[in-house]
This record gives structure tokens, sequence and C-alpha cells, in this order.
């Protein structure tokens, strides 16, 4: 779960997991992984995170428990954020902001569109065990190889260049190589499949 890429923390998105992938797609965390990001993790997932041999530098917690620190001495140097209330993601990306972090990649079981975390000038990617999903508003070009699952979560938009679902549903397909344009007039979320 480590990488011999090392890069200054900041230059990467920092990494908040959520929930561990099952074995057979554990490649998203590693991937998420390589290049040595600053990783944070909910204090429910410390035990399962230690066992899998993850280094992490910021636990998340609700309620503190004295023995805490001394079962993560091995992780130390470690930071400590409290989350009252509102959820994971939003305190993440406030204690990130001020190291210098400008993005930060989400892992999550499912994933929840209705997520209202949005901070100005700051990128949140999250992923699914299918998908890699953002935010898009205006126009979005991306060049995606034939037969690329697409999934877009949002209404009033158009796409090019790839398959309208003739259902109204969400999934859509490129048919042929190339570039894939959305354009919509409000914020969608736009899913890439990853698996």
């Amino acid at each position: 779960m480590s990488s011999h890429h090392i890069v200054r923390d900041e230059q990467e998105p920092a990494v908040l997991i959520l929930s561990f992938p099952p074995k057979a797609q554990s490649k998203i965390l590693d991937d998420l992984l390589e290049w040595s990001p600053t990783v944070i993790i909910p204090d429910y997932l410390t035990e399962e995170a230690v066992l899998l041999g993850l280094k992490f530098d910021i636990v998340l917690y609700r309620s503190f428990h004295a023995d805490s620190r001394e079962k993560l001495s091995g992780q130390f140097p470690l930071k400590f954020v409290q989350v009252d209330k509102g959820d994971w993601v939003e305190v993440a990306i406030n204690s990130i902001i001020q190291s210098g972090h400008k993005a930060l990649s989400v892992l999550v079981q499912n994933f929840d569109y209705k997520i209202k975390s949005k901070v100005e000038d700051f990128q949140t990617v999250y992923y699914d065990y299918l998908f890699k999903w953002y935010s898009i508003n205006g126009t979005h070009k991306k060049w995606f190889k034939e037969g690329q699952l697409l999934k877009i979560l949002g209404k009033q938009y158009k796409i090019q260049g790839a398959s309208q679902n003739p259902n109204g549903g969400s999934m859509h397909k490129v048919l042929k190589g190339g570039w894939v344009k959305i354009t919509t007039s409000q914020t969608i979320w736009f899913g890439e499949r990853i698996i």
C-alpha cells in the first residue's frame, strides 16, 4: 500500500478513505496512493488500515478514546481532527486547505450525488468501486476509448460523442474512440467507469 514515488504532499490530491474496497478492486486504492499523498481516515477505519499496512496522516474522529493515541503510535506523526457535526468530507477539506492542498480524492462504497461539500477553487473527486465521479458545469470535453461507460447524474445536459440512452437513463457508452463533449447550464455529476 505504499510506493517509491515521493512528491511534496500538497502537489498530489489528499486521499480520504471512507471505505476500503474489496480485494478484487484494491487497484483503485493502490492507484490513489501511488504518489504517497496525505492520507485521511475516519476513526472507525484505523484498525483495518493498520492491518493493511497503510500509513495515514490524519484521523477524523467523533469521540476520542484515550487508548487511540497509544494504539496508533506507529503512525506518528499523526494529526487528530474532531468532527462535531457536518460530514467527513467537509471537515477533511477544511483541515487540509491550510496546508496548501487544492484537491481531495474520496474513496466511498456508494457515491451519493446529493453530496453538498463544495469549496471554491478546490477539486473533490469521488471514487466508488466502479466509477470516478466529479462535478461539472458549463462545457466539459475529454477523450475516451471506444466502449467506455459514462454515467451522468443531473438533468438538462447534452452529450456528444457517446450514445444517448433511449430510455432517458443516466448511462452512456462511447461508440467510437474520441472526444466526448458534455454541455450543461447547471452542476451535474459525471462518472467514468474505472472497472
